[in-house]
């Protein structure tokens, strides 16, 4: 495993994750996630370092101040959380973090890849490179792969990388609102979760529905008054789509009768009947042509275009003749006619622009009646679901009460032996899973409050966690906790200062088990604790010096005399003897010789 180096140290390539030094002869994990490398540029002292990871428990060491959470910082920062420029070095406008993971085919990370359009390979596990800018005066920049991703994409993805247990999660086990989170996260009923939660949020919709119907029932009553008074206005008006362009060309004719009647019967004097009328003329006319073709054939075309002419002009004649007939003046009619578009401009004024318009809406205002005088009936269709939802929901919440009780039981005699090994022996835990009465509320989680409680000592009742546990005793059952309640096998698990207030044979104890969590999941732990450090496999050093004007953070992998050399500070203090040094050689021979077994 390479050092983490100053920026003049370093090669500037991209390390090929699985080739260091402490991995000789290991491979790692198969289907785990493993944090291969860790890159970071003018973050806070930072700056330029980068480091290579490999598999099992990795301790990280170094004085209070020396920069250890600031490498923890920038790994939250890598995996979505929130960026600030104040972050950034001091005299600097951007700041990098990059990371490199190796994740298995059956991470639900390449799934998420896919639905963004992110190239991979995953059949057989494949890499994943993340690489999150912060630039003072510039918008953020997030990628994923080389694709430039949203920070929310980074969360997303971080659930499903590393999962970080630091000394706030001894404050958040004093709240006891988040104790039913941790214990639904160790049952794992997720499909149970969501059935009880969808119930509760169709309860409320079908609640609401109803309340609505009953709140607006007197308006409801009124608009179904206006509808009825609509329709059977319209309906009675009897519409037709193309009345109105009839009506006013009849009211037109009937309306300017006289003058057609003057027209038509003028028009077949003119051509016919008057005594020099056109038919007479043409008559005339046509005896002079039979003369003249008989004395000139060539007259022949003329003759025949006028004999054409007097039968057009005698059908034209006959027309107006028969048209004045039909001329009839009704003034009844007339009156009907106008009666009949002083409506139509009336339904229009009030329903629409025209006919059509009207009959639109008349077909909308149908159908809203047909909704309002359907309430009842909804009602009662509501009234019969929200029924049957209230009584899944009660048998749902009951499964999930029963899923949670029989996982409480089960968390209680796990902490309770961890909790022994790790000096507690007289210590009781109970998870308390208390059904809550909830009458006309269906809470989304379920039906149960959830409390850990605990009696430190013989002879005490159960009480709060918050008001029972010391500082030692409480980070004690944090870890107990969390070695129980940790992570899925493919994420990365960081422990910061978890074992905060132990030492001694208990801190070793603490060790081991770390250790063996680290079989399952890759595991970094930042610790003060020399016991816990010895068991490392890999162990690294954070120490902070000034170059120039300038403080920088660095870190060092530690290899034979250097590792004994930070034990035996860590057991001594400033001061080095030969004896703390004999120590923590005897330390690290034991935790090799665990780490091997």
């Amino acid at each position: 495993m390479r050092r983490f180096v100053a920026h003049s140290e370093m090669s500037g390539a991209m390390p090929s994750p699985g080739h260091t030094q402490h991995d000789a002869g290991r491979t790692g994990k198969d289907g785990i996630t493993l944090l291969r490398y860790l890159h970071i540029r003018n973050i806070a002292v930072i700056d330029e370092l980068e480091v290579e990871f490999s598999d099992g428990l990795s301790v990280i060491t170094g004085e209070t101040g020396s920069g250890k959470s600031i490498i923890i910082d920038s790994l939250e920062l890598l995996l979505g959380s929130k960026a600030s420029s104040e972050l950034i070095r001091s005299g600097e406008e951007q700041a990098l973090v990059e990371g490199l993971f190796t994740v298995p085919p059956s991470s639900p990370v390449w799934s998420l890849l896919a639905e963004q359009g992110i190239d991979h390979e995953s059949s057989s596990g494949g890499t994943l490179m993340i690489r999150r800018g912060i630039a003072a005066a510039a918008p953020n920049k997030s990628f994923v792969n080389g694709v430039l991703v949203p920070v929310g994409f980074l969360r997303e993805l971080g659930q499903y990388l590393v999962e970080i247990h630091g000394q706030h999660d001894s404050r958040i086990l004093l709240q006891p609102k988040y104790h039913r989170e941790l214990l639904d996260g160790f049952h794992n009923e997720r499909g149970l979760l969501d059935e009880v939660a969808q119930l509760a949020r169709r309860i409320e919709q079908t609640r609401r529905a109803l309340a609505e119907l009953n709140r607006n029932e007197h308006d409801r009553l009124q608009r179904l008054d206006l509808l009825n008074f609509q329709i059977r206005e319209i309906e009675t008006a009897g519409l037709q789509p193309d009345e109105e362009g009839r009506l006013t060309d009849e009211r037109n004719i009937l309306a300017n009768a006289e003058r057609l009647l003057q027209i038509g019967t003028r028009g077949y004097e003119r051509l016919y009947e008057a005594e020099d009328s056109v038919m007479n003329e043409l008559n005339r006319i046509l005896q002079d042509l039979e003369e003249g073709v008989r004395i000139d054939p060539s007259l022949e075309k003329v003759l025949a275009g006028v004999q054409g002419a007097i039968y057009q002009l005698e059908d034209a004649a006959y027309a107006h003749r028969d048209y004045a007939q039909r001329i009839e003046y009704n003034e009844e009619r007339l009156n009907d006619v106008e009666t009949r578009l002083a409506l139509l401009d009336r339904l229009k004024r009030k329903y629409g622009g025209s006919i059509v318009e009207i009959l639109d809406f008349f077909n909308r205002i149908s159908a809203e009646r047909s909704g309002i005088e359907s309430a009842d009936e909804r009602k009662e269709n509501l009234a019969g679901e929200l029924g049957r939802l209230r009584e899944s929901y009660g048998k749902t919440a009951g499964r999930l009460t029963t899923v949670r009780t029989r996982a409480a039981r089960r968390i209680e005699k796990a902490i309770e032996e961890h909790l022994r090994e790790l000096g507690m022996t007289q210590t009781r835990f109970k998870v308390n899973v208390a059904g809550v009465e909830h009458q006309e509320h269906y809470p989304t989680a379920g039906i149960d409050d959830v409390e850990f409680l605990v009696s430190p000592n013989v002879g005490e009742d159960l009480r709060p966690l918050h008001k029972v546990a010391s500082g030692g005793e409480l980070s004690r059952i944090t870890l107990a906790l969390k070695l129980i309640l940790h992570a899925e096998p493919d994420l990365t698990l960081i422990f910061d200062e978890v074992d905060s207030g132990i030492g001694g044979a208990t801190a070793e104890i603490v060790g081991r088990k770390l250790l063996s969590v680290s079989r399952q999941n890759q595991t970094f732990c930042i610790t003060h604790v020399p016991q816990i450090a010895a068991l490392g496999e890999h162990h690294f050093l954070v120490d902070k010096k000034v170059v120039g004007r300038k403080t920088m953070a660095g870190i060092r992998c530690l290899e034979r005399d250097d590792r004994v050399e930070e034990v035996a500070r860590m057991l001594g203090g400033i001061s080095v003897t030969d004896l703390s040094r004999e120590h923590a050689r005897q330390l690290i021979a034991t935790g090799v010789s665990s780490a091997g077994s």
